[in-house]
């Protein structure tokens, strides 16, 4: 799935974790203006970069755009790091992770291109080198939590609770 092709996703909200919200606006890499974001019903996933793993090393293409986040709260930030290729898998797990190391991101998703097993070992290194900060495969954080495209101007007024 292309992380700018990103589409309503209907999937049971549930929260297993205090203070993570039980719906996610997804952010593709452009620019968003999401002050009016009602932070304790919407968290934002948001396309923090690509990291590409290759024979000659590893490529990391970090976001280009900025957003317009909510002043009057801190939302709940969780980075989207798309990871492409096979193998160097220690050198694109600190590449992730040092995506994922700013203290205002609250979570690191990884959207991993490999199989289920490769994605787990990423996940895993992310996790050593960011010891406390959540980690995991944005695959498996679809199962518990509801990620809704990106807002559309109209839905402004739904979406921060008015």
């Amino acid at each position: 799935m292309r992380l700018a092709v990103w589409i309503l996703l209907g999937f049971a909200a549930c929260t297993t974790r205090s203070g993570v919200p039980p719906k996610f606006i997804l952010v593709p890499d452009r620019a968003e203006d999401l002050r009016f974001l009602d932070v304790h019903k919407y968290g934002i996933a948001y396309q923090a970069g690509v990291v590409t793993s290759t024979e000659v090393g590893v490529r990391v293409e970090p976001r280009r755009s900025v957003q317009m986040l909510p002043d009057r709260e801190r939302p709940y930030l969780a980075a989207v790091v798309r990871v492409a290729g096979q193998g160097r898998t220690e050198e694109a797990a600190a590449a992730v992770a040092k995506i994922g190391e700013p203290q205002f991101i609250r979570e690191v998703l990884i959207d991993f291109e490999g199989d289920a097993s490769a994605g787990r070992e990423m996940v895993a290194e992310v996790r050593r080198i960011l010891p406390g900060k959540p980690v995991a495969l944005f695959r498996d954080a679809i199962g518990e939590r509801r990620f809704l495209a990106s807002p559309a101007p109209w839905s402004a007024g739904a979406l921060a609770g008015r």
